[in-house]
């Protein structure tokens, strides 16, 4: 039984390995050519994420004494792997990142974990206490550096609303899952190594970490580009979701009151009569060209004159009009997913959840009491 583990094992890992570092170079080549410096990132987390199994990887190929600097530093360089998870969620939610001086602290555990790592490999190599606080500054940095990505999402999936019409392909859920699995991880190899010692609960920990690099590689590979806008839209973009999230910043009237209602019986000829919300695609941005204002301008609009956010505004539309199709007898041979496009919906995921989140019902469960009613 214990042949069969190690060897179950010593093939988890070299998948782990393998797929880590195929994965990167992927990230790194970007053929998609979508979220560039995001991918950047995640390719060098991933690298580092990869080293984690380099001995086993060294065993296995039949180098039992690797040079000690060498393993040393990557041992050192571990340490940076939390922040470099980080540093990539940060690149996948905000349209510009500005590295600034204050941020230099996050280098201070890093760089501690590195001076411990060679103090212990030339000088305490028999510490005790000493593998316990290197396995702790791990722990830690993960544990905190999930806490802060997850809470950059949450930001992230807010403010998407205020210039997206559909969030399900640019709300990062997955990697909100791969999160929560490294938090998990984090723990379990904590445990793993502090407590217990067990090849059965290595093989299993290798399993779950292989699921979670194929987890990752397929969620990732569907990415799509999540700030496909010019640098102009961009800053616009950047100001109204700062606009946004700030309680200390008074929004600028950057439309008089009489022009204001100009604009929004413009808008709602748009809604009603050139029923643009249909576009599936559509974002701040392109109606913003349509009524001939800059994507700032437009929110204003929306936020001050109907006092809604972008997503609201557009799906309550869509609702509307899917509302129509769900009652009208003549669309019974229709699909749902047939229905969801047809209002302007991508995907009946999208469809299903924001018409419950507008109506309190699911379209089914709609369509079934309109009937009886």
């Amino acid at each position: 039984m214990g042949i069969i583990a190690d060897t179950l094992n010593h093939i988890a890992v070299i998948l782990i390995f393998g797929g880590l570092l195929l994965l990167a170079f992927i990230k790194l080549t970007n053929p998609q050519s979508i979220n560039g410096r995001a991918n950047r990132w995640f390719a060098l987390f991933l690298i580092l994420f990869s080293s984690f199994w380099l001995e086993e990887i060294f065993q296995f190929a039949g180098i039992n004494e690797p040079n000690i600097f060498v393993m040393s530093l990557v041992h050192g360089i571990q340490g940076s792997t939390p922040f470099s998870f980080y540093l990539c969620v940060w690149h996948f939610t905000n349209i510009k990142f500005v590295f600034k001086k204050q941020q230099l602290i996050h280098l201070f555990l890093p760089c501690l974990f590195i001076a411990l790592v060679f103090l212990r490999t030339y000088f305490l190599s028999d510490s005790v206490w000493l593998k316990f606080v290197l396995l702790s500054i791990i722990l830690l940095q993960a544990l905190y550096y999930s806490f802060a990505s997850f809470v950059l999402l949450r930001k992230h999936q807010k403010n998407i609303l205020e210039f997206a019409s559909d969030n399900n392909d640019f709300n990062l859920k997955w990697l909100e899952n791969i999160i929560i699995q490294v938090i998990i991880i984090s723990v379990l190899i904590a445990v793993y190594s502090i407590v217990v010692n067990s090849e059965q609960l290595n093989l299993f920990a290798n399993s779950f970490l292989l699921f979670t690099v194929y987890f990752i590689g397929y969620h990732s590979l569907k990415q799509k580009e999540l700030f496909p806008i010019s640098e102009k839209q961009k800053d616009d973009i950047e100001f109204i979701i700062e606009e946004d999230v700030s309680g200390n910043i008074e929004k600028r009237k950057l439309i008089a009151d009489a022009d204001l209602n100009v604009y929004k019986q413009k808008l709602n000829q748009l809604m009603l009569e050139d029923k643009v919300y249909l576009d599936n695609d559509l974002n701040l941005v392109k109606l913003a060209d349509s009524l001939l204002v800059s994507p700032h301008q437009l929110s204003y609009i929306i936020n001050e004159g109907f006092n809604e956010n972008f997503f609201s505004f557009i799906n309550k539309y869509r609702v509307d009009n899917a509302k129509q199709l769900l009652v009208d007898p003549s669309k019974d041979v229709n699909t749902m997913l047939s229905i969801a496009f047809d209002s302007g919906f991508n995907s009946k995921t999208a469809f299903n959840t924001t018409f419950k989140k507008l109506t309190g019902y699911t379209p089914s469960e709609f369509r079934k009491k309109e009937r009886i009613i």
